[in-house]
């Protein structure tokens, strides 16, 4: 038999000590229409649903389970399916709903999202908005953002958890999310659907780097002839022999190149960190760059003349690692990692390396040297990379 009880507060405290015999459905007195269903027994799953009406019928809305979802995020979750539902139980109603502006689709929201000043404030604008072109709009970008609901959103960061991408999965939910409550902010809707939702499961950290071999059958591969027509592979190569980040590699310009003083110089919208970063480079780096494109960057997809997404310059190392039946793959970051590896086995110190990498130090004089100070020692490190790399 299944009970409903009234209960006088839903706290977490209380609903992480709450045990019963069968299973029992307790109903909030904050949110009307939200109840915590509780199986039996000391290990009993504790699942929150919202009732409402709908018409003339009751809805039952599964939110998530305790204590993925606690008590503040399911009370919210629950306004959020009563109000896209256009229920009677919503606690804002129906004139709330008609002061609301004309409807958009999430690609209408999603592009004055992106043209917003607070998107482009952010130094990755570019690469977050590529990401909502690319992995969001194609799949839920055609529907009205006031019939957007909770499970439209779980399903598209479940495309890609089934892939196994679960970083992209990590940075849909997250886009997704800030378009949602863009819309909310816009008087669109009321409240995002995606209100109290936790993120996917996070992404083990990695410590993978390419054995010696594995480094040097790589580089062959893309110092080949067809290779040196290929920019992506030139872009991967680029990556390595820089130790720089995938974005950085990827939209590199010639105006960011000194050929005197043979330096790349990173302005701080560039750059992960927000600072400025020049690194020297050594002759060799300056050939096995080559020559920029009319537009003045140097990877460009031939086919298209537009820049490459970042995401194809992964799946391009995925496939090698596919052709070559490499276990466990390796990915476009864990060259950066190789990089830092070698070098620290060839005696190079740490501090040179985090200054080659653009690594964050913890001190404030640190994080606001001169960035001609190490000029030496920085390039010292790469002409040591450059001998490394060459004698594979």
């Amino acid at each position: 038999m299944i009970g409903r009880v009234p209960m006088p507060r839903l706290t977490d405290t209380a609903v992480r000590g709450l045990k019963v015999q069968a299973r029992t459905d307790f109903k909030d007195d904050i949110v009307p229409g939200l109840w915590l269903r509780v199986g039996a027994g000391d290990n009993g799953s504790k699942v929150w649903v919202a009732r409402f009406r709908v018409g003339k019928a009751i809805k039952t809305v599964t939110l998530g389970k305790f204590p993925t979802m606690g008590v503040k995020d399911a009370r919210i979750a629950a306004e959020a399916a009563k109000e896209q539902s256009g229920t009677e139980g919503a606690t804002h109603g129906a004139k709330a709903s008609k002061a609301s502006k004309a409807s958009k689709t999430i690609a209408e929201v999603a592009e004055d999202y992106i043209a917003s000043a607070a998107f482009q404030r952010n130094k990755t604008a570019n690469d977050r908005a590529r990401t909502i072109r690319t992995s969001i709009i194609p799949h839920v970008g055609s529907i009205d953002v006031g019939e957007f609901t909770r499970k439209d959103a779980k399903d598209v960061i479940a495309r890609y958890m089934d892939e196994g991408k679960e970083s992209m999965a990590r940075f849909v939910k997250q886009y997704l999310g800030a378009i949602l409550n863009h819309a909310v902010e816009e008087q669109l809707i009321q409240f995002s659907p995606m209100a109290g939702m936790k993120m996917p499961a996070p992404v083990e950290r990695r410590d993978r780097y390419l054995s010696k071999q594995e480094l040097k059958d790589f580089w062959r591969y893309l110092n080949t002839e067809a290779a040196n027509a290929d920019p992506m592979r030139r872009a991967i190569r680029w990556i390595i022999a820089t130790g720089q980040r995938k974005s950085e590699c990827l939209f590199i310009h010639k105006s960011e190149i000194d050929l005197v003083e043979r330096t790349w110089t990173l302005q701080g919208n560039r750059t992960k960190n927000g600072q400025i970063h020049v690194l020297p480079l050594t002759e060799w780096h300056i050939e096995l760059l080559g020559e920029a494109t009319k537009s003045g960057f140097y990877f460009v997809n031939p086919k298209t003349d537009e820049l490459y997404n970042p995401r194809s310059l992964s799946h391009t190392v995925r496939d090698y690692n596919d052709m070559r039946n490499i276990v466990p793959n390796f990915t476009a970051h864990d060259l950066r990692r190789t990089m830092t590896t070698n070098l620290a086995e060839l005696g190079v110190g740490l501090e040179d390396l985090k200054r080659v990498l653009n690594h964050t130090f913890g001190d404030v004089t640190s994080r606001h040297y001169n960035q001609f100070a190490y000029m030496e020692a920085k390039r010292a490190v790469m002409e040591k990379w450059r001998d490394y790399l060459r004698s594979l």
